[in-house]
């Protein structure tokens, strides 16, 4: 490899975004930062183009002067040989909204702790006016190669420096405090390399600007938690209900479905509301029951996955009872 190769091998970083199950996902929520949303896409033939639809609501975004600057990249899935990138991005009106040859965009950097597929980022100058209560985005996505496969389409929200899916003051001093701060340098934060070029920058501090109040109520997880109460006796997921009751957390909105995989019982459907919190009761067959969960919010992201088994047993074992004995020695004194 040439001197030549070498430099532009180390000036290709990248950003990159991960697909991951369920479970999974509601592990890794404390470090996904300010990713808010992770869709599949598949380009199915070789040389065509593949499109991804998202729409952006007054529910799901807060853009206090009708616009925003979101970040969105593709990458080939897990086991996919696809080399995808954004041909285009469109809005409602079929006006072009991607920003793909901006300054800096040309460069970007592997620095997510959530991350296993690199790509490349695109920002999108999105609005959503007063009057409008939702926008669509289409993204045209194609294989550098002309092949055809699978891959992701991640979107995240630049200025966020602190990822809790909002740009504030306080996003916009961390970034300020730590210009010129380089990747692989203790000050450096991905969150806030709002372009994703590998430092903090002035270009970085003006995207938050722009994004100042900006806020996402989309989340790129779900959570699917057995209340304690269904679960009697020791604490196993073994139980003598036959209605037992999940609690969780996905995008407000979002339609969430459990399914018994080998369809023992049906289906239990529940809608999360404006916190994004949902409870949903599903009915137990005798033995393991394995659920599925599809939860499908407004944005167009659809998140599925499969928990671990709930078990239905008549005599389910009994919950360990601890314990302490307890020794007082009592001093006293005695007088002549």
């Amino acid at each position: 490899m040439s001197a030549m190769q070498r430099e532009r091998k180390k000036n290709q970083r990248y950003f990159e975004i991960q697909d991951s199950c369920l479970e999974r996902r509601e592990v890794m929520t404390s470090s996904m930062g300010n990713t808010f949303a992770i869709l599949p896409g598949q380009i199915a033939a070789a040389g065509e183009a593949s499109v991804v639809r998202v729409n952006l609501t007054k529910e799901l975004f807060t853009m206090p002067k009708g616009k925003a600057t979101l970040g969105v990249a593709v990458a080939a899935s897990q086991g996919s040989t696809v080399q995808p990138e954004i041909a285009g991005v469109t809005d409602g009106t079929n006006r072009q909204i991607g920003q793909s040859n901006m300054a800096g965009m040309q460069r970007s950097e592997v620095a997510s702790a959530v991350t296993t597929k690199v790509a490349q980022p695109t920002l999108l100058n999105v609005r959503l006016g007063r009057r409008q209560a939702s926008s669509p985005v289409n993204i045209s996505v194609k294989d550098k190669a002309g092949t055809n496969g699978d891959y992701l389409t991640g979107f995240y929200l630049p200025g966020d420096a602190d990822g809790d899916l909002k740009v504030t003051k306080k996003d916009i001093d961390a970034i300020k405090g730590i210009i010129g701060a380089k990747v692989g340098e203790t000050k450096y934060n991905f969150n806030a390399d709002s372009n994703r070029d590998g430092q903090i920058s002035k270009a970085d501090l003006r995207l938050a600007q722009q994004n100042n109040g900006v806020a996402v109520k989309v989340l790129p997880m779900i959570t699917a938690r057995l209340d304690p109460a269904s679960d009697t006796g020791a604490d196993d997921r073994i139980t003598d209900q036959r209605q037992v009751k999940f609690e969780g957390v996905a995008t407000p909105g979002s339609t969430v479905t459990f399914s018994e995989v080998d369809g023992k019982t049906g289906s239990a459907t529940s809608t999360s509301d404006a916190s994004g919190n949902y409870v949903v009761n599903v009915n137990l067959a005798d033995g393991n029951n394995l659920f599925r969960v599809v939860a499908k919010d407004a944005f167009g992201q659809e998140i599925t996955g499969v928990l671990s088994p709930v078990t239905w047993r008549a005599d389910p074992p009994a919950a360990t009872t601890t314990t302490t004995s307890t020794t007082t020695t009592t001093t006293g004194s005695s007088g002549a």
